[in-house]
């Protein structure tokens, strides 16, 4: 499932660009899908507010750390293909007091969660939106290249 735009057309005229329908609202689109592309995998996760499974390795102790920062809740887990119950999800991890790796080998820990913002933070959506500080100074010479 393809996620939404991190900005949106909207952002895009609040920041003063018009986008005359037809074919300019589909290449504003296709620009916020690309720079939200980008931003998602600088970021290495979702940002927007989503649903996803995620398999993890299942450590020795008692604590097992997901990913996708924040997580705000945590619908199934199973260990091995076995749904489990016994864990609780605090300050966005699981704890499981018997561990996640139940024998003596590694184990699978499958998660079905519920993680990402909503909504997606106003300097998030200005950066997808081409709307970001000039890397130097718009006064003064601009910086040319040296051979």
């Amino acid at each position: 499932m393809a996620l939404a735009a991190l900005a949106a057309l909207a952002d895009l005229m609040a920041r003063g660009l018009t986008v005359e329908a037809g074919q300019e609202t589909t290449v504003a689109t296709t620009y916020l899908d690309v720079a939200s592309t980008a931003v998602r995998e600088a970021a290495g996760v979702p940002i927007s507010q989503t649903t996803s499974t995620v398999l993890l390795e299942g450590p020795p102790s008692e604590w097992l750390t997901l990913p996708g920062l924040p997580i705000l809740s945590v619908a199934t887990v199973e260990i091995d293909g076995e749904a489990v119950t016994d864990w609780r999800l605090r300050s966005h991890r699981l704890w499981r007091s018997c561990g996640w790796s139940p024998g003596c080998g590694p184990s699978e820990v499958e998660v079905v969660q519920t993680h990402g913002l909503n909504p997606v933070p106003s300097d998030i959506s200005t950066w997808c939106a081409g709307s970001r500080q000039p890397r130097w100074p718009t006064t003064g010479p601009t910086p040319t290249a040296r051979a």
